[in-house]
């Protein structure tokens, strides 16, 4: 009896000996130094290490915020090493979903308009389809009621909730959260937690940006970085 075997996770991310350098008073300082890593579909990984270990520097360019001094970065099959700006953010808009410590959404707009804030920049225009969904994520998160509110109308936890349905609204291949939970208090703090590892099981592909060990051991897969190198590549 022939036996079918588990089919391998589709890579999303692959980074080949990928190098960050900055010049700085006539020095070369190098932010990210050679590094390659593969994330998968439907992964929930956790990249940490201290302050200035090169992880920020590392997610920016997995996120297609900046670019790599040298090697190649492939995002969902397609090589997006030397792509120009408006290139970068077209599919950084489609592919890529960021959730960030600082919450970034703009203050004077409710938290509704704060969700369709990528489906303004995507090929198609915003339509009721998008408000409908938008709306559904947010009554999914809890915030229901608070559809019409500017974010100085919540509290932080209210806030990055609105900030993680801005980051699924174009149903992107990959999500970052960087440092989501650290102007959080604990309890919201916790809430956000559950709620991305709840993402994840639904088949979400997450990575967190951390220096927070509690928060990195949510993750399955732990990256540690220094001095710009992984030193750890390890599953839980």
């Amino acid at each position: 009896m022939s036996t079918l075997k588990a089919s391998k996770p589709r890579p999303v991310l692959v980074l080949s000996h990928v190098s960050k350098n900055y010049e700085l008073d006539g020095i070369t300082i190098g932010a990210v130094n050679n590094v390659s890593l593969t994330i998968s579909e439907g992964e929930l990984v956790a990249i940490t290490g201290p302050s200035g270990s090169g992880k920020s520097t590392l997610m920016h360019i997995m996120g297609l915020l900046d670019r790599q001094s040298q090697g190649k970065v492939t995002l969902d099959n397609k090589d997006v090493s030397n792509l120009s700006e408006a290139e970068a953010a077209k599919l950084r808009n489609k592919y890529v979903g960021f959730i960030f410590q600082q919450f970034n959404l703009l203050t004077k707009t409710s938290a509704l308009e704060n969700v369709l804030l990528p489906t303004i920049y995507s090929d198609n225009a915003s339509t009721s389809a998008d408000k409908q969904k938008a709306m559904k994520l947010l009554t999914s998160l809890g915030l229901s009621d608070r559809f019409k509110n500017t974010p100085g109308q919540l509290s932080g936890g209210q806030q990055q909730r609105v900030a993680i349905a801005r980051a699924l609204i174009n149903d992107p291949r990959i999500i970052f959260a960087d440092e989501p939970t650290g102007n959080l208090d604990s309890k919201s703090g916790a809430e956000v937690v559950e709620i991305l590892t709840n993402l994840n099981k639904e088949g979400k592909t997450i990575v967190i940006v951390t220096h927070d060990p509690e928060l990195a051991r949510s993750a399955r897969r732990i990256i540690k970085v220094k001095d710009g190198r992984v030193v750890e590549d390890r599953l839980k």
